[in-house]
């Protein structure tokens, strides 16, 4: 279709040849527009642009997208901040910041995998990085604060891994539930988009309750082992069990990074004496 304007002096001409919003329309735009660039620098005369919907709509994916790095690094390099913080442990912070990526990868693996004929919505991943990073770090603070509080009351690093996972377990697995059904109606949804944005939500949920919490992180903590608080240190365990551990002295966790008080050394010395 082409209609003229004011005089005929200009023209606009409108083909609809794809789909407006399809991975195939938005090579064409990119194309036809790289066209368009040689033209005028060959014909400075002529003034020649896109425009329509389809335009705007690929100028936004293409702005955001460009921009979505600046927002992992930010949000990775904030969260970690508030990590090491909050438990003065560097060991804790890079610890979760690399059990986070491990996740995201494996969900974001996963749905392209399923969705490969037809592709992922450039919006899912925009979406649900946050909604995926704020409820790994949510089980991941459970858990972490759980064997913190264990370990400050003088169990050993990994009686305090057990009694963590024992104390906060089903807390985390509860909260995974409800917010994996809160979100598996977009399933049932006639948008693949929103279809993918609720798997997405699915699989991370599960995966990071079943499998992350649960055993990645307990396993490298475990391994870990007093390098966990580093630079911080706790001072040496007196019981290794549950039963022989008795309530902790104090909840405060910033006495057992301070280490044994001088007064309870006294205390024993004398007491030896």
């Amino acid at each position: 279709m082409i209609n003229h304007f004011a005089r005929n002096e200009s023209t606009m001409v409108q083909v609809s040849l794809f789909r407006p919003y399809g991975e195939e329309t938005a090579r064409w735009l990119v194309d036809f527009n790289n066209e368009l660039d040689e033209l005028a620098s060959r014909h400075p005369l002529i003034n020649a642009s896109i425009t329509g919907f389809g335009v705007n709509y690929l100028s936004l994916q293409m702005y955001t997208l460009s921009h979505f790095p600046y927002v992992v690094a930010f949000t990775g390099l904030i969260i970690s901040l508030i990590l090491f913080i909050s438990y003065r442990s560097l060991v804790v912070a890079l610890r979760s910041a690399i059990t986070n990526l491990f996740c995201i990868t494996i969900v974001y693996g996963t749905v392209t995998l399923i969705y490969s004929e037809v592709g992922v919505a450039w919006m899912v991943p925009i979406i649900t990085f946050s909604i995926l990073i704020g409820l790994n770090m949510d089980y991941d603070v459970f858990l972490v604060t759980g064997i913190l509080s264990a370990r400050s009351s003088g169990l050993s690093n990994r009686a305090a891994i057990v009694a963590g996972l024992e104390n906060n377990g089903t807390v985390i697995g509860v909260a995974g539930l409800i917010m994996a059904a809160a979100f598996s109606g977009l399933l049932f949804s006639h948008t693949v988009a929103n279809q993918q944005l609720g798997l997405v939500i699915l699989i991370g949920i599960t995966f990071d309750t079943v499998f992350l919490q649960t055993m990645l992180v307990p396993s490298l903590m475990a391994q870990l082992g007093e390098l966990n608080w580093w630079p911080s240190r706790f001072p040496d365990a007196g019981v290794d069990s549950l039963d022989d551990a008795g309530a902790p002295e104090e909840s405060d966790s910033a006495r057992m990074f301070a280490g044994p008080r001088s007064d309870d050394a006294e205390a024993g010395g004398a007491v030896g004496g």
